[in-house]
């Protein structure tokens, strides 16, 4: 049978029949359809180009009576007046109403084989259609009565991006186990949902962990329990009567470690996945290129999970190239992604050396690129610029460290060498960290030279006077005398060794590699002891507060608390600075 509906030209037959579906008269639609048949395959001019069927007609005007009342009158076979039918339906310029959702599972129902019919304007079955323009209802009708295994590759792939683009990591996992194959697989826009995975920003947080949490936080995310297929509820907690705790959970912060526990899980289950194709059959070529791409991206946005899993699946994927005849390992380097670049160390010291001492088609090796400065070094903070000189060295010494004597000194097609490409780039970098160094020394040197002052002064003039005879504090008794003598010396001290340091860093040679060690250190020094000094400042000035006045608690007590606040300005504006600096001069840095 043709199911293409006729055109008819002319309105003299049809042109009250028209009229009736457009007024909803439908006790008079029906009564003409029994008397013209055809009616229903009729096409009507002038609403589109093309020409719109009454079934067509009552789903632009969302009338869901009509739309049934019509599809009566319509055989299952009859595919092409549907196929019209459910392009209406999905059209980018209909809202996403419960009527519109109600006449699309009117049309399904009356055939099946309609949910894997590639419809217009794209060649997509409705529910790629209806997740395509956003239609949120509809999608979630037709994902309830759409089977995962009959999906083309074409559609699966498009619906799984789709899926792990809005976070919906259950839909996602729902049709990866339906068919793994999907996501090394080409959707419409001719990406890969292993592509759309790579291309997640970190922030996002699929593969966040543990260690961006709190104390408290990472406490309660080791308790999370997760079993190894979970399902959207499929999650426990090990807490006992954890319903009656679920009221409490944004309150203790427990749901945000929940929620990234689940979706850390998940993103690793769906990756694990999406890998099955690549442990157990050989890939086509296109399949190995759209892999390539999602590699290369993961690379550029730091997702080392991505990376792991692929080489575990697949080692042989280390040796792949970009257009610049580049690894992922030197483009890791070339990014500073040193989570990415620490899965170098997996391999054999051989192999690494290898890797390091592969050249690009401009003659570099990978030492060569990281002695160019990285497009994320930033030399227009203060301090910052010191901190991104000592890890731009960090990373030269660890490149350094793999790659054969051979490598260290081989020259590029410009001529040089990778410490002379290093010196060349990072000349303007030195001279901001300079720059930094040196007024982080003359401030540190002010304020240092100002606590001596002050607690030498302090040390002379007592509080409460000495004894006229003898010349001894009259107060020397006293513990709260005591703990001002120790608060003033210890302050006087550290004082001093501060102005010391920052004197040390003033007079420092700036050489590239006294960023490494030699100038961190001796920064560190001076703002650990300039901040000691200024806590037994303020411990020795709260001390002679109590010596002098022990009954005047009123006056005490506010004096104590405000003597604090110099202390926490400090750790709340140098705090977290010193600790970076000693966490990259003596922890772990690359």
């Amino acid at each position: 049978m043709n199911d293409q509906p006729a055109v008819h030209e002319s309105d003299e037959t049809y042109g009250s029949f028209f009229d009736d579906v457009g007024a909803g008269r439908w006790e008079a639609v029906k009564e003409f359809i029994r008397q013209h048949p055809e009616a229903v395959r009729v096409m009507q001019k002038g609403l589109t180009a093309k020409g719109l069927t009454a079934l067509s007609r009552a789903v632009i005007q969302e009338d869901v009576d009509g739309v049934k009342e019509l599809l009566l009158f319509i055989k299952e076979t009859d595919l092409k007046i549907l196929e019209d039918a459910l392009h209406m339906a999905t059209n980018p310029i209909k809202w996403d109403t419960d009527e519109n959702t109600e006449i699309m599972k009117c049309i399904v129902e009356k055939n099946k084989k309609l949910l894997v019919r590639s419809i217009e304007p794209y060649r997509l079955i409705p529910l790629s259609n209806a997740v395509l323009f956003n239609k949120r209802k509809m999608a979630d009708y037709l994902y309830s009565v759409t089977s995962v295994e009959n999906l083309n590759e074409r559609d699966g792939a498009y619906l799984l991006s789709q899926n792990l683009k809005e976070k919906r990591l259950d839909k996602s996992l729902e049709l990866l186990r339906g068919n793994p194959s999907l996501g090394i697989a080409r959707d419409f826009l001719a990406e890969s949902p292993l592509y759309q995975l790579a291309n997640t920003h970190a922030d996002v947080g699929l593969f966040l962990n543990a260690s961006q949490l709190g104390i408290w936080e990472r406490w309660i995310y080791n308790c999370i329990y997760i079993p190894s297929t979970p399902n959207i509820r499929d999650v426990s907690i090990d807490v006992q009567n954890e319903e009656k705790n679920q009221k409490h959970l944004n309150r203790k912060g427990i749901n945000r470690a929940y929620q990234m526990k689940l979706l850390h899980h998940q993103a690793l289950e769906i990756l694990d996945r999406m890998c099955e194709p690549l442990r157990k059959v050989k890939l086509k070529v296109a399949q190995k290129m759209l892999v390539e791409k999602a590699l290369f991206k993961a690379v550029e946005r730091g997702h080392a999970p991505i990376i792991s899993h692929i080489l575990k699946s697949d080692p042989s994927f280390w040796r792949i190239t970009n257009e610049h005849e580049k690894t992922i390992f030197r483009l890791a380097a070339e990014h500073r992604q040193d989570n990415i670049f620490s899965l170098l160390n997996e391999f054999e010291k051989e192999n690494r050396k290898y890797i390091v001492g592969m050249q690009d088609k401009f003659g570099d090796n990978m030492l060569h690129a990281v002695g160019k400065l990285s497009q994320l070094t930033q030399i227009d903070h203060i301090r910052g610029a010191a901190l991104q000189m000592q890890k731009e060295l960090q990373w030269f010494k660890k490149v350094e460290g793999m790659a054969s004597p051979e490598d260290v000194d081989r020259t590029n097609s410009d001529g040089r060498t990778p410490r002379e490409v290093f010196s060349m780039n990072h000349r303007d970098l030195v001279g901001a960290g300079e720059k930094a160094m040196k007024e982080t020394a003359y401030s540190s040197s002010f304020v240092g030279a100002l606590i001596i002052t002050i607690m030498f002064a302090t040390v002379v003039t007592v509080p409460g006077g000495i004894k006229g005879d003898t010349g001894i504090p009259i107060y020397l008794d006293t513990k709260a005398f005591q703990i001002f003598i120790v608060a003033n010396v210890i302050s006087l001290c550290c004082s001093t060794t501060s102005v010391l340091a920052s004197l040390g860093i003033l007079t420092s040679r700036f050489a590239e590699k006294d960023f490494l060690i030699s100038l961190p250190t001796k920064l560190i020094i001076g703002l650990l002891t300039l901040f000691i000094s200024i806590a037994g400042m303020m411990i020795a000035f709260s001390s002679a507060i109590v010596t002098m006045l022990p009954e005047k608690l009123s006056i005490v007590i506010p004096s104590i608390a405000l003597a604090c606040v110099p202390i926490a300005s400090f750790l709340w504006m140098e705090g977290k600075v010193l600790i970076e600096i000693i966490s990259s001069t003596f922890g772990y840095s690359i």
